[in-house]
């Protein structure tokens, strides 16, 4: 069975578009990886003693983390108003660096100050505006501390996994499809073990596949985020962050419990993709259409309006690999009652994927199995 399973893999990987699709996968992770997570992309500025400072790469973001470890704690509109009103620069300093005093606010200051636009005029001063009224009766609750590298990180990866999602599909969707195409199927089907191991090898293969694909993408970005940031931020409140990912989740969560979340869901998405690639590639007549099939069932539920349709079919929508990868589209629901136990409704996705892909390893190796031999 092992060297059968070898022999698929084989036959995936060894195709030209394979190579090409995952050649651009490559490409794609280091461009997103070096702007996003990477220390290149990392700019503070300040005014010290009526200097300008600037500081960028490495040396960036450890005055991050200094600044960060400085207000760590609970989010207070004492803490929020000395941010702003701390590493707010003067007009004088602005005019001499060729900037608009009256939109400072639109300008890097440091992450700090820069996550907190909900409470700053367009001039960059503060607004007035309570943690209560941008957070309402959680706002007691929330951690402020470091959070750039698992936003970031987090950010960086979910884009990636939808890509992935499309390089998996140019993959594996010849899977079964191509022995329809080239006749092989009857060579394949009328062997000895053909209808048996032979289905077996080729799902063990695809699902070998698209998992090490998915734990290697995992761990790289991970591993350069460890190296570059550190693990300083899992403890902050994941509502807490520049790019408002994650702002409206209406429960205490940290950027740390929103990273496994994503694993999660990450995962759990590939294994639902892959079964899906698989069923369709067993049942279609040929590589060209099965893709054709594959990629809108892939794509089209980004287009739906998902929040417009019950609570239940609405959570269906977010169980579809691509909305799955947008970690994100779970931020708005609310925990679930499990016998008397509150559980985070992306708990959900280990049951359904285990049963997509349990259900799809069944169903594409008997519809291959019994194809008709011409």
């Amino acid at each position: 069975m092992r060297e059968m399973i070898g022999f698929e893999l084989s036959k995936i990987l060894r195709k030209p578009i394979a190579w090409a699709a995952l050649g651009i996968m490559l490409s794609m992770t280091l461009l997103m990886v070096y702007n996003w997570v990477f220390p290149g992309y990392v700019v503070v500025r300040e005014e010290i003693n009526h200097q300008w400072v600037e500081r960028e790469g490495i040396e960036g973001i450890a005055r991050n983390k200094e600044i960060a470890g400085q207000y760590k704690g609970s989010l207070t509109v004492e803490k929020v108003r000395e941010i702003i009103e701390t590493f707010l620069f003067s007009k004088e300093m602005m005019m001499r660096q060729g900037m608009d005093p009256e939109a400072q606010g639109s300008y890097d200051h440091n992450s700090l100050y820069d996550m907190l636009d909900d409470f700053r005029k367009v001039d960059g001063s503060y607004n007035g505006v309570l943690p209560e009224e941008v957070y309402g009766d959680q706002a007691e609750s929330l951690h402020l501390g470091y959070f750039d590298n698992y936003e970031k990180t987090i950010y960086v990866l979910l884009n990636l996994f939808i890509l992935w999602g499309y390089v998996i599909i140019v993959v594996l969707v010849p899977v079964f499809s191509q022995e329809y195409a080239i006749g092989m199927d009857a060579l394949i089907l009328t062997g000895s073990q053909g209808r048996k191991r032979c289905p077996r090898a080729k799902v063990a293969a695809a699902y070998l596949v698209a998992l090490a694909g998915s734990l290697i993408l995992l761990g790289s970005v991970f591993l350069v985020m460890l190296l570059s940031h550190g693990m300083e931020g899992f403890d902050t409140s994941v509502q807490l962050g520049e790019l408002k990912m994650f702002s409206h989740v209406p429960y205490p969560m940290t950027w740390g419990q929103m990273f496994g979340f994503g694993c999660l869901l990450w995962v759990g998405g590939v294994v639902i993709l892959t079964a899906m690639i698989l069923v369709v590639s067993s049942l279609v007549k040929n590589s060209f259409s099965g893709l054709v099939t594959v990629l809108v069932l892939y794509t089209a539920p980004l287009f739906v309006p998902w929040q417009r349709f019950p609570t239940a079919l609405h959570l269906a929508g977010m169980m579809m690999p691509i909305n799955q990868f947008k970690a994100y589209v779970f931020e708005g629901f609310a925990k679930f009652d499990i016998g008397g136990s509150q559980l985070n409704v992306m708990w959900l996705t280990l049951p359904v994927a285990i049963l997509i892909g349990v259900a799809g390893i069944f169903w594409s190796g008997k519809a291959f199995a019994r194809h008709q031999v011409r």
